[in-house]
Order: structure tokens, then sequence, then C-alpha cells
């Protein structure tokens, strides 16, 4: 799947579909042939100090925009949508980790940032281009301190990216501290993604947010950060509370599509109507500046009394 695509902000970080390797052999053949001189090159020069940087994840656009840094992007990918006014007029060179290469080279830039969920081979063809590319591992909440400087010190903006990851690790710190014991918590099925269904394992930081809100989530069995589950394990596992944390077609009033759903009557959340949806998963599914503050909403949603049936 938006985690960082259908972005996983299902604008979401996302589900990925690779291209084929042939494919992908023939963009780049057409890409060279239309645009002079794009084989190997040197990159576009720096200007006035200034890197010109294509961020092809949301989470990195956001964070370039929080430290100052927007004047150095000169591309960005179609889920690159915020802070809008800020990004509307850079151009758009493709899709989340996967860039058009005639609308990459046609930027000029010095450097392109990623995330891990990129493909490599994508990488390998950019590199063939002679432009930089640089991963940005911030698939937990405990790696995006260090994503926001070495951003910071890819834009040239280091005092203020070391000032937001400073603030940023302090509020983690305290949120981890106040964290209740799990065996306390109510346990949670949180939902990626309906169909095919898709939850939270416990290596992303979707789970730590649900952890450190106050849930405990059932999907930490699993170590991926996403992963499909079928239905029969969910009803299995009777989840105390559901969260539906996407944009999909149900997510903003969840609680009737799991009532019409065969099989669900019996289970905890169901029966209770804890089953909650409508959050802001712009700023929930990206691991950006603003993800800490969907504790919050996450926490009222897992506390709220349980509904009559």
């Amino acid at each position: 799947m938006s985690t960082e695509c259908r972005t996983l902000n299902l604008k979401r970080q996302p589900v990925f579909i690779r291209r084929s390797t042939a494919l992908s052999a023939v963009c780049l053949l057409v890409v060279c042939l239309v645009l002079p001189g794009c084989g190997p090159r040197q990159p576009a020069p720096v200007v006035d100090g200034r890197p010109r940087i294509v961020s092809l994840s949301p989470s990195i656009t956001e964070i370039l925009c929080a430290i100052g840094a927007a004047d150095c992007l000169v591309g960005r990918s179609r889920v690159c949508d915020y802070p809008a006014e800020t990004v509307k007029d850079i151009p758009i060179i493709g899709d989340f980790c996967s860039p058009s290469l005639e609308k990459l080279v046609a930027v000029r830039p010095t450097l392109v940032l990623e995330v891990d969920a990129a493909d490599a081979a994508t990488d390998r063809r950019i590199a063939e281009l002679g432009i930089p590319v640089r991963r940005i591992p911030c698939a937990k909440l405990a790696e995006i301190p260090a994503a926001i400087r070495e951003i910071g010190a890819a834009a040239k903006h280091v005092a203020a990216a070391e000032k937001m990851a400073a603030a940023f690790a302090a509020e983690l710190a305290r949120l981890r501290r106040e964290q209740p014991p799990p065996a306390t918590c109510p346990t949670v099925f949180v939902e990626i993604w309906a169909d095919p269904l898709m939850t939270a394992g416990r290596d992303g930081f979707v789970a730590e947010l649900v952890r450190l809100a106050g849930g405990r989530n059932l999907g930490d069995e699993f170590t991926r950060e996403y992963v499909p589950v079928a239905t029969e394990w969910l009803i299995d596992r009777a989840p105390e509370i559901i969260l539906c944390l996407n944009d999909g077609p149900h997510a903003a009033d969840p609680l009737p599509f799991y009532r019409a759903r065969n099989g669900f009557g019996s289970v905890p959340a169901v029966k209770s109507g804890r089953v909650h949806g409508g959050f802001d998963v712009n700023i929930m599914l990206k691991p950006g500046p603003r993800v800490l503050q969907s504790i919050a909403e996450l926490r009222r949603a897992i506390q709220a009394a349980a509904k009559p049936q």
C-alpha cells in the first residue's frame, strides 16, 4: 500500500506497483532520446549556495518546508501536497518514489531525496543520469529526528533542522514516559486499508502512535510496517476498538460498514460501537514533523466510552 502510498496517506506514505524491467528500460531509452545530453552528466550547479532538490516523499517535502528550505525544492511527487500554498507551484515530476525520468532531468536537480520504500532499480536509473539520490530512513518515530537533521544538512539549513529535530525528540521522549503499561490498554485493530484488509505491524510508526495513545495494537504480532490480514484473523482476535486510518469510502463513519459485514456481529468493538474513523490521515500517516500531533486524536478515540449496542 500510502503509508507514505496509496500513499499511505492513501494519498497514504502507499501500495507500490512495480514496473517491469523491460518497461523501465524503454522509459530510460525514451528519456535519453528525447532530451539531448541526458545520459550521465554533471548535476546542475548550486546557485547562491542553494541546492536544487527533488523530493519524492510527502514527509520529506513537509520537513523541507518546515525548516525553511522550500526554496530548494525544484520538483516533488504528486502526493507531496503540504503545505499546499508553499508547494502548489513546484513542478510535479511523478508519483511517490516513482518519478518521470524526463521530468526529473528537465528540472536539473542536484539531489533527489526519497524514503526507504523506493525501488532500487529506479535509484539506479536516476544515478545513471548523473543525479545523486539519497534515501532518508523514517519508518519509525525514533528515525524522524535523524531524518530531519539529514534533510537539513542536504538543504544547508542545519540550525533550523537541529532545532526541529531536538523538539521532536523531546516530545517523543515525553510521550514514551507517559505511555501506559500494555496490560492496561484495550486491544486495537488499525485498518490501514479495507480491500484488501491491511493493518499496521509493530515495526512501523503507526503502530507506535497507537501504543503511545494508550492502545494495544493487534498488528504487533507482525514485524512488517504494514501487513495484509484475513477477515477471519480479525474476527478471531476480537478487538475492543477498531480505528479506520484511511480515506476510503467508509472511513468517515465506519461503524455501519462493520455492522453490515458478515461475521462481525460478535466482535467486541462492533458490539459496543467503538469503531472510529474521520481521522486526519494527512498528518497521521506521514512520518513528518506533525505526526506526533495525531496522538491526541487517537487517544480520544481509544478512551471514548463504549456506546450502547
